[in-house]
């Protein structure tokens, strides 16, 4: 499976998290063809990484909600 999508080392969300809590990113996806929200932490050793639809449900879930 590598092979046909390769290494995601290089991707934005992964080079973050290395350095900070987590990495996040929103971009077309080469294999979709759709905007996605990419999400990447890193576990000492490995990277958890999870995408999702960027439409307008997960553009209002994570909207900053100003309640006091």
């Amino acid at each position: 499976m590598t092979e046909k999508y390769g290494n995601h080392k290089s991707r934005p969300e992964i080079s973050e998290s290395l350095y900070s809590d987590f990495g996040t990113a929103i971009r077309k996806s080469g294999t979709t063809g759709e905007e996605y929200y990419y999400y990447s932490k890193y576990y000492t050793r490995y990277y958890i990484r999870a995408a999702v639809v960027y439409d307008i449900k997960i553009i209002n879930f994570l909207a900053a909600k100003n309640i006091f």
